[in-house]
Parts: C-alpha cells; sequence; structure tokens
C-alpha cells in the first residue's frame, strides 16, 4: 500500500449507505460514511472472512526456496546463444482459409 497518497484520497470518504452490498461493511446501523484507508481495511477483513487466510505463497518453516536456484534448468539452452536482437519468426500455413466464419 502506498503511504504517499495525495491529499484528495487522504480526504476522501466512502459512504456506506450507498449501496447494499456496503451496508456489510458497517461497524454498527448509526455509521455512514468512512475514511478510504478504513474501508480497504474492512475489505481486507471481511475477504480474510469468507475466504480464510491465503497462504499458499508462503514458505514453510525449514524449507529452502529453491526457485532461484533452479530457474536455469527451465530456460533452453538455445536461448543462452541467441542473439537478443534477433527475433525468429516462422511462417505457417493459415489453417482458417477459405472456411468462412466459424459457426
Amino acid at each position: 500500500v502506498d503511504e504517499d497518497d495525495d491529499a484528495s484520497t487522504s480526504t476522501a470518504e466512502v459512504d456506506l449507505t450507498s449501496h447494499n452490498r456496503l451496508k456489510k461493511l458497517r461497524s454498527s446501523r448509526d455509521e455512514k460514511k468512512i475514511s478510504v484507508r478504513e474501508y480497504e481495511s474492512r475489505l481486507r477483513d471481511r475477504f480474510t472472512q469468507m475466504s480464510g487466510r491465503q497462504n499458499w505463497a508462503e514458505t514453510k518453516p525449514g524449507e529452502e526456496d529453491e526457485t532461484v536456484d533452479s530457474e536455469d534448468e527451465f530456460i533452453p539452452s538455445l536461448n543462452k546463444a541467441a542473439d537478443p536482437s534477433k527475433l525468429g519468426i516462422r511462417r505457417v500455413a493459415n489453417v482458417s482459409a477459405g472456411r468462412g466464419p466459424a459457426g
């Protein structure tokens, strides 16, 4: 989250009564407007309540991150010797020629 927001963002408010789906974010019935930062915080909390904590990208304790070390095995050796200023193009037959519109 960018902490250097301009003045208009820091003073902006969200009207929780403008749409029915926003009413679920109110902490009391009397609450009408909240700041944009508070709105974002409540949306994040609501998402966590509904879907649970997303930990698919976190590594388990004691587990090493092997992605940096094993990256080279996925790069074909041909790309290492290729000239980066040239693009290889190959002409192929037009498969849809003469068929007309698909339908």
